[in-house]
């Protein structure tokens, strides 16, 4: 009698998809100027006080 024919080799399973990674955090925007407290002085009508 003839062997068996042998086993069929399975394909190894494919390999998991790549990890995307997650996008960068978007470009942190620098804080404005800090507002000064107290406006400019308004400007003095007159010459002598």
């Amino acid at each position: 009698m003839s062997p068996p024919p042998p086993p069929p080799v399975k394909s190894p399973p494919p390999p998991p998809p790549p990890v995307r990674s997650p996008p960068p955090p978007p470009p942190v925007r620098s804080p404005p100027p800090p507002v000064r407290c107290s406006p400019p002085p308004p400007p003095r009508r007159g010459g002598r006080i």
